[in-house]
């Protein structure tokens, strides 16, 4: 029934890009991040448990559900070679670079008293003497977490998106995007969150694929190496699956074991717990953020922990994928609604940026790693306030120009962009020879 499953979503894909004529539309993304989960369950074997009927009608109902919102939020064809055109440099990209630039001066001048927070939080912890450990209780455990930095590091997860957009906007500024990324990822690093570290990097890779309709396998490469060596080096650190004790062979065994379960558990985990508890009780972890700003506004309301309670699957998970939250709380009503109004938002942000407008790229590329991610989160209503703080922080940035452009200059409007000639997109950090124009 699975490999059943699996490639029926393969099929939806197939027609929902037979509608956009585009890889990244939303529903083929969705279709297809499912499919790969389906297989890899079919492919891992005995290593989980076997899904039931209703797990998997749970899974074709949300895809279905998607692909229905975002053929309703196409209202016209779509045409993505607006992207390849050569934007000429204006007083919105020169505020926005200027904000990127005088952004990463910041970062980097705060590092020493980022890494001086940490050692305090460290110092704070009674249960855990490792550096890793500790901070990584304290954050999700501890009263005050990272406290600024918590938003300073989400800013700058933005920051190297908006980057890497103007980077293959305007073919320049690619070692800002570099020391952007690589800034970021080093302030991750050292709280040793992975599902930040992999948001970041899905983010990059569909904002290249939205400008180069395939990302290279440089792009890809690169990438791919970031990946392991977080997810690898977190894993150790955190004894999530690797020892630094342990020989270089057993570590790849058992992180590799790790990395299955993190990615091909969410579903598996949401069965269990689903025939484990057919009729839930207690508040919705759905609207978690609306209990939050309840209690911020002096409502009396009960929170749920934001790190639910473990299973077996039969290795042991505590991610649940977004169907833990959304089934488990509305039903099958709940799943359609959902997911009907999902799929027309991206649908209606995938249709700005492919028409390439800048602000709407750098949130369609945060948006298709929360797609990735529903495999082991909720981005989306249990993360509602970090997607209403994308969306803000990115308008603000691409706007702030207003405030000082004239009332002459908004009438006249930017310079009219330059169609680059047909051919692919080079990357930002490769060098790139001008062709020549026709006559």
């Amino acid at each position: 029934m699975t490999l059943i499953a699996a490639v029926f979503l393969i099929l939806t894909g197939l027609c929902n890009w037979k509608l956009s004529r585009s890889l990244m539309f939303p529903s083929v993304v969705f279709s297809w991040v499912w499919a790969a989960i389906l297989f890899g369950l079919v492919l891992s074997g005995a290593a989980f448990y076997p899904l039931s009927t209703t797990a998997l009608l749970v899974c074709i109902v949300s895809v279905l559900s998607f692909s229905f919102g975002s053929a309703m939020g196409l209202t016209r064809k779509v045409d993505e070679r607006l992207l390849r055109r050569t934007c000429p440099v204006d007083r919105k990209s020169t505020s926005v670079s200027r904000i990127l630039t005088v952004s990463l001066v910041l970062m980097l001048a705060s590092v020493p008293v980022y890494i001086s927070y940490l050692q305090r939080l460290r110092q704070q912890s009674i249960f855990f003497a490792s550096f890793f450990k500790a901070v990584r209780f304290e954050m999700t455990q501890g009263e005050t977490g990272l406290g600024p930095f918590d938003y300073a590091i989400y800013g700058s997860i933005l920051f190297s998106s908006i980057a890497v957009v103007e980077a293959f906007r305007l073919r320049r500024g690619k070692w800002k995007a570099i020391l952007w990324v690589v800034t970021t990822l080093g302030y991750v690093l050292l709280t040793g969150s992975r599902l930040t570290s992999i948001v970041l990097l899905i983010s990059i890779l569909s904002i290249a694929t939205m400008f180069r309709g395939w990302p290279s396998m440089r792009t890809l490469g690169m990438i791919a190496a970031c990946f392991i060596a977080i997810f690898s080096f977190s894993a150790i650190m955190l004894d999530k699956g690797g020892s630094r004790n342990a020989e270089l062979a057993q570590n790849a065994e058992t992180i590799s074991r790790s990395f299955r379960t993190y990615a091909l558990g969410g579903l598996v985990a949401f069965d269990q717990r689903r025939q484990a508890l057919p009729e839930p009780t207690g508040p919705k972890r759905s609207l978690r953020f609306l209990c939050a700003f309840s209690r911020s506004l002096g409502y009396s309301c009960d929170l749920v922990e934001p790190i639910e309670a473990g299973t077996f699957t039969p290795e042991w998970c505590n991610v649940y994928s977004v169907f833990g939250n959304y089934y488990m709380d509305f039903g099958w009503p709940g799943l359609f609604v959902i997911f009907s109004i999902l799929g027309v938002l991206f649908s209606t942000l995938f249709r700005h940026a492919a028409q390439g407008e800048p602000e709407a790229i750098a949130l369609y590329g945060i948006g298709c790693a929360f797609l990735v991610m529903t495999s082991a989160s909720d981005p989306f209503l249990a993360g509602f306030s970090a997607c209403a703080k994308a969306v803000i922080f990115v308008i603000c940035v691409y706007n702030v120009h207003r405030l000082w452009t004239t009332k002459k200059e908004r009438a006249v409007g930017p310079p009219r962009a330059r169609l680059r000639p047909p051919g692919p997109i080079a990357a930002p950090w490769r060098r790139v020879t001008p062709e020549r124009q026709p006559q």
